[in-house]
């Protein structure tokens, strides 16, 4: 009956290394799923945040208590807008891909560029 009792003793003891073993993937797997749902829900309250933004700032742009801060908004807008012009005369209009300044077709799809002052490339289209 030994034999029977220690056999017991070594299912009772591989039975708990197993629920050990499972409930420790269990919890990594809920940590893994509870930080993906931490990601997605900070992402949505910032959006959420961003969107007040928006909502408050076009009711309140005039607003003088508010008008170095318009102020400052303006600026940087005006800056992106320069920048985005600027990256833009060195892409393709078409694939978006890098060419050099003063080409006059993408050497990847073949677009054609019209290029500021030079009146042969704008009198042909």
């Amino acid at each position: 009956m030994k034999s029977l009792e220690e056999i017991g003793r070594v299912i009772d003891s591989r039975i708990k290394e197993l629920a050990a073993k499972v409930t420790e993937g269990s919890a990594k797997e809920k940590i893994q799923a509870d930080s993906q749902s931490l990601h997605i829900i900070e992402t949505e309250e910032k959006r959420l945040y961003e969107k007040l933004g928006q909502i408050v700032y076009e009711q309140e742009k005039q607003n003088p208590f508010y008008e170095e801060h318009i102020k400052k908004i303006s600026e940087k807008r005006q800056e992106a807008i320069a920048l985005k012009k600027q990256l833009m005369k060195n892409k393709c209009s078409n694939c978006g891909l890098a060419v050099k300044p003063g080409a006059k077709f993408c050497i990847h799809c073949g677009a054609r560029f019209i290029i500021e002052g030079d009146e042969k490339n704008e009198e042909s289209e």
